[in-house]
């Protein structure tokens, strides 16, 4: 974890300093952010999530500048505040960067509003008519999955661990976890994107339909 973090502190500087030109301590702004995702009851919202959320993003082949770095922004700040079982954890993480991009003077272009409508949206809560920008940060943050099995799976107990953590009983998430990966499973296509769709959206069916019935199983 602690290569993980320098490594994402250096990547957060060059972003903070380099792309988006932003005044203020890149390497404060990024403690505090590390802070937040390092926090003991997180299992799989944490800083190596970011990590996996930035190798998908770095493989995603031509994309203008200007969308990379407002997807870029999105992903840093998209779970920052993490409350599991609270509807508007996406809504007051996107307040937040737009706080820190007010804060700093980062207001340009629509910049810190096209950030917070990314992360408003990371709920997945509705299909929608996504431009690029927006169909690639949702991709990227549901590119877990179409991992392989065994991946997938571990991800699907860190989730739960999680929620247990957070105080969330296991019945409550067990019906909540069923419900949002129903939804999933019905959308086809999951992603937005011809780049997820040809990686991800056969195994990611795959791996949602399993998660399902293993669900049903124990809420039955």
């Amino acid at each position: 974890m602690q290569h993980t973090s320098e490594h994402l502190r250096q990547r957060f500087c060059r972003f903070w300093t380099e792309s988006l030109r932003a005044s203020g301590n890149a390497s404060a702004i990024y403690g505090n952010l590390a802070t937040l995702y390092s926090d003991s009851r997180r299992s799989y919202h944490t800083l190596t999530h970011l990590a996996h959320c930035f190798r998908e993003l770095d493989d995603v082949a031509d994309l203008p500048p200007g969308d990379r770095l407002v997807i870029e922004g999105a992903i840093w700040f998209h779970d920052a505040i993490m409350t599991p079982g609270i509807t508007f954890s996406e809504r007051m993480s996107a307040s937040f960067a737009e706080q820190v991009c007010m804060d700093i003077g980062v207001t340009g272009s629509g910049y810190a509003l096209n950030v917070a409508s990314c992360i408003r949206e990371s709920a997945h809560r509705r299909q929608l008519d996504a431009s690029r920008t927006m169909g690639t940060f949702l991709d990227v943050n549901l590119s877990i999955l179409g991992q392989p099995t065994e991946a997938y799976l571990a991800y699907a107990e860190a989730i739960q661990r999680e929620y247990e953590a957070f105080g969330i009983p296991r019945e409550a998430f067990f019906h909540g976890r069923h419900d949002i990966l129903q939804t999933f499973n019905a959308r086809k296509p999951l992603y937005y994107t011809h780049h997820f769709r040809e990686r991800y959206e056969r195994a990611a069916h795959e791996n949602l339909a399993t998660e399902i019935a293993l669900l049903e199983a124990l809420v039955a």
